[in-house]
């Protein structure tokens, strides 16, 4: 689990027209984010700076997270306020930023922004200081739903915070075996039917730069499932509708690597490369119930509840901590919250179970009909609820069972506690179950009221999750896949193939407990483009010290180095058979797709022991390895992040001798521990990008028969024709210069 620490300030404000300033601030995570500790949201004190006008607050921050997932990192939301010459507090703005997660100190402007409203709303806010407010904190949160909010630049606050991260390259994207990633473009499990639900990539990105003499943005969009039509016609009279200009590689991937001496070549005047995090950036639109396409990812669910059709929503807490708000449950998108209850009353419906499944949710949008809602749904286009009763932490649940819930003199027996949705869908064939899991509890005074809802794929096995490394190629900060050759002999013919084994499937190191003793369970994967250096000691214990003792001590360590391979036994012909995914697709098992591991200094076991009278000895052991790895950009157009392996060298240290002092008396035992050090170095052979320019096309322009009949005719014309064909010559000749010097 990955942890993020912010320790800072929230410093100050300036640019604001009112002098007497405060804010109110808060931090908002969405889904697999939790505080551990410290305060979520607080209140600055009110102060105010007659020179300057940029009141100082250095009202300190203190949080601690932990997190499942890099999506909904935290978000700063601030509402500041004024206190006018009448002693009277107003509200003046909003504000919300993102927080980094790079490490290290990071001075943020939050720049602020206040509702406007028709010309009345605008009078009363200049003369009564009724500024509009929000009713909901979704619209803060969510970037896109305040597209649609009018709203004027108010000040600027600034907050100085310094971000510690730690076990945050252990997240990345995931992909489930034989199903579908949603908005995961690149997953080969994803049909044409799948992608229809999609509604963004989260796997590719657009960085190139938009020339606006084209007549339309490249690349086209694969799929266009919005109103919009991805067109644009520049504002002139020509524009390009196509040209003979090749597209922009890096060929380096092309580059062999067949044995030991040309790899020592390679990487001879390579330096280890670094690399820096791009986090994708959320793009969902809020959108109306429309009965005329299926659910996308992002939309929100809806349900006819009553005889009417209602989006389906769950409590949550806005700036404070009570149930206060309510939060748009969306297709696809887990979620998970919690806030407090303190209307102990049978007028809140919040407390009962039945408020929660009393209704039905739409399944498929694209099958619904208006008459549905007086009448009975079909079970093919609305679902209902199945209810499960649990205890303790959910596990041990019963289903459809009925229990009353009764609130008196502010207690209530069998209260909703925490509620959890769990929804299987189809991707776009749209939802086939929902089951919802009630822990209830009796409450007497305000407590905490939990929510979740996941989605599930149907029938989907849950323990085939490999974590994706990019497709097509390596990215930065995923794992790097190996496999062992394998030989197969049909009919005296021998074909070798490449075996993925979903045990040992990553590149891994031998990583340390609390102790510093190395883990027998866990290992470090290796991150591609990680320059790295772990250590961790193994620890024998004898009562009878020999030469099988420096042996086995010898082999512990090897097999730790290791242990990413699927053999036991240390022989030179299966240190020859292991591989390296030169692209990280682990279904082609074709030795072309692979690249060989090259072992330097194999280990040899090789190894004598000594004993003194004060010390014992083990000479010729192999203590560290080094991980060269070459790598260069994929040779594919448009591709600035995605990297091919093209050998990778495994070096052992030369073997050492290590002392311990002897353990002195009788039926004692004798330890002796050795440090394993593992480096990872990553070398980037790619060649310079260069842009290729082709020659200008050969132009053959004709004119009409008649396009100089003012000067060839020896009829008489006035001067105003005659005027007219020159400015009509001049217009067209101009034209067909600026052409031609944006072709050439």
């Amino acid at each position: 689990m990955a942890e993020l620490h912010l320790i800072g300030t929230i410093a100050s404000a300036r640019d604001f027209r009112q002098s007497r300033l405060f804010s109110k601030w808060s931090f908002s995570t969405g889904n697999g984010w939790k505080i551990i500790n410290g305060c979520s949201e607080g209140q600055t004190q009110e102060c105010c700076d007659p020179y300057s006008n940029e009141p100082v607050w250095d009202h300190p921050v203190d949080l601690h997270f932990t997190t499942k997932t890099l999506q909904g990192s935290p978000k700063a939301l601030l509402q500041v306020f004024c206190r006018d010459d009448f002693n009277k507090i107003l509200f003046v703005s909003y504000g919300v930023c993102s927080i980094p997660l790079k490490p290290g100190f990071h001075s943020i402007e939050c720049h602020t922004w206040k509702p406007i409203g028709d010309w009345q709303d605008r009078l009363k806010d200049k003369f009564l200081g009724t500024t509009l407010q929000l009713k909901s904190p979704d619209v803060l949160v969510n970037a896109d739903d305040r597209f649609e909010l009018l709203t004027e630049s108010m000040g600027i606050v600034r907050i100085d915070l310094h971000v510690l991260a730690k076990n945050f390259d252990k997240f990345g994207f995931t992909i489930q075996a034989g199903f579908c990633d949603i908005n995961c473009c690149c997953d080969s499990d994803c049909t044409e039917h799948d992608s229809k639900v999609f509604s963004r990539c989260i796997d590719r990105e657009i960085d190139k730069e938009k020339d606006s003499w084209y007549c339309h943005e490249k690349p086209f969009f694969r799929h266009n499932e919005t109103r919009f039509i991805f067109k644009k016609i520049v504002d002139s009279l020509f524009c390009i509708a196509s040209d003979n200009l090749p597209p922009m590689y890096s060929a380096s991937s092309d580059l062999q690597i067949e044995d030991k001496s040309s790899f020592k070549n390679i990487i001879s005047n390579n330096k280890p490369s670094s690399f820096k995090w791009k986090l994708d950036k959320k793009n969902i639109s809020f959108q109306n119930f429309n009965v005329s396409s299926q659910y996308h990812y992002g939309d929100i669910l809806w349900t006819i509840n009553k005889n009417s059709l209602q989006p389906f929503d769950l409590p949550q807490s806005g700036f404070g901590k009570m149930c206060d708000f309510k939060k748009a449950v969306r297709f696809l998108e887990d979620w998970t919250s919690s806030c407090y209850q303190s209307n102990l009353t049978n007028n809140n419906i919040y407390l009962f179970p039945s408020n929660f499944i009393n209704f039905t949710i739409i399944a498929t949008p694209s099958k619904f009909n208006s008459q549905y809602i007086v009448q009975d749904c079909p079970k093919a286009v609305c679902q209902s609820i199945n209810v499960f009763i649990c205890s303790g932490s959910l596990i041990v649940c019963n289903a459809n069972e009925t229990v009353k819930t009764t609130c008196s003199e502010n207690i209530c027996y069998n209260a909703v506690k925490k509620i959890v949705y769990v929804i299987q869908h189809n991707g776009s064939e749209g939802i086939k179950s929902i089951d919802v899991h009630f822990r209830l509890a009796n409450v007497s005074n305000s407590f905490k009221q939990e929510f979740e809802v996941r989605y599930k794929w149907i029938n989907a096995n849950e323990s085939l999750i490999i974590e994706r490394s990019g497709n097509p190629g390596y990215i930065a900060g995923k794992p790097i896949f190996v496999g062992t050759q394998l030989l197969n002999k049909t009919n005296d013919m021998e074909i070798k193939y490449i075996a993925f084994n979903k045990i040992y499937k990553y590149l891994t190191l031998p990583m340390a407990y609390k102790s510093g003793i190395c883990s027998e369970t866990e290992r470090y994967p290796v991150k591609f483009l990680e320059n790295i250096k772990l250590k961790c000691s193994i620890v024998v214990e004898t009562s009878n010290f020999s030469t099988s003792t420096c042996v086995k001590l010898q082999n512990r360590t090897i097999e730790a180095l290791t242990s990413f391979m699927t053999f036991k036994n240390f022989e030179q012909t299966n240190f020859d058979r292991q591989f390296v995914s030169k692209s990280g697709n682990i279904s082609d098992n074709n030795t072309k797709s692979w690249t060989k591991i090259f072992f330097e200094k194999s280990p040899q076991n090789i190894i004598s022991a000594r004993i003194t009278e004060s010390e014992i000895q083990c000479s010729g052991l192999v203590t560290s390895v080094i991980f060269d790895i070459v790598h260069s950009l994929i040779s594919k157009p448009g591709s600035d992040k995605n990297h091919v392996i093209l050998g990778v060298q495994v070096a052992f240290s030369q073997g050492v001798d290590l002392k311990w002092p002897k353990c002195i008396g009788k039926n004692c035992t004798d330890i002796l521990q050795l440090d394993v050090v593992s480096f990872v170095s990553f070398h980037d052979v790619s060649k310079p990008t260069r842009y290729h320019i082709a020659g200008g096309p050969n132009l053959d322009i004709s004119l009409p028969y008649d396009f100089f009949y003012p000067f060839l005719s020896h009829s008489r014309s006035n001067g105003t024709t005659l005027k007219f064909k020159l400015i009509h010559i001049y217009i067209t000749l101009c034209f067909i210069f600026k052409a031609l010097l944006r072709i050439t």
